[in-house]
């Protein structure tokens, strides 16, 4: 068993990760679509 302390440490660095995934997925869509309107 986690205590509650483990459990929001580890919720929120695996929301975080997966933030930063969505980010940089988001970003380099914005980029390739900036390049086909060139």
């Amino acid at each position: 068993m986690y205590t509650a302390a483990e459990v929001v440490e580890r919720s929120s660095a695996y929301s975080n990760s997966l933030k930063r995934i969505f980010f940089s997925l988001l970003i380099s869509y914005y980029k390739r679509k900036k390049q086909e309107n060139l």
